[in-house]
This record gives structure tokens, sequence and C-alpha cells, in this order.
């Protein structure tokens, strides 16, 4: 993919820049994307989440969202499990 957006050329007049991404076949919307970086209350409950997640590897998915709870985050369960997800966390969810 890297490759071919490479290949991509704006100063080009002679192929329009639908022409080009249908040829180089990758989609519009990925010239204009700029990654977001993480902001600060998500780079502090990773380290919460780190620092507690090496304590006490057994906690679950509801353990490690009331112990940010008590740390004055507040996340519901699903949302907590995404973020969990996105962070690279493998917690576990009884049922």
């Amino acid at each position: 993919m890297k490759e071919r957006l490479k290949l991509f050329d704006k100063a080009d007049r002679q192929y329009s820049m639908r022409k080009q991404c249908a040829l180089l076949g990758i989609n519009r919307a990925t010239l204009y994307y700029k990654p977001v970086g993480i902001n600060d209350m998500d780079c502090e409950m990773m380290n919460l989440l780190d620092e507690q997640y090496t304590k006490a590897p057994f906690y679950g998915v509801l353990r490690m969202r009331e112990f940010l709870r008590s740390k004055g985050y507040k996340l519901g369960r699903n949302m907590f499990g995404l973020c969990c997800a996105r962070w690279g966390f493998k917690l576990y969810i009884r049922g």
C-alpha cells in the first residue's frame, strides 16, 4: 500500500486524482488521512493499566475497570474492552 501511495503524483495534470487512485487501486480517502496521536489521558490510563497488569495479570476486564474507576477514570465495560484491545492488553471477560 505504501509503495502505491508513493507512486501517486498530485502535480500530474495528465491524470486526475480519481483516475490515478483507480489505476493504483487505492481509495481516495487514503490520500487525505492524517494519523491521530494518543492523547495524554490515554497515555496515563495505559501506564496505570500496565503497572496494574504487571502486578496482577490475572485481573479481568471488570477488575481492571474497577481499578481505573478507583483512580478517577470513568469507562463502561464495552469501551474499556475496546481500549484494552487497541492497546494490546489480553484481558478476560467472565461468561
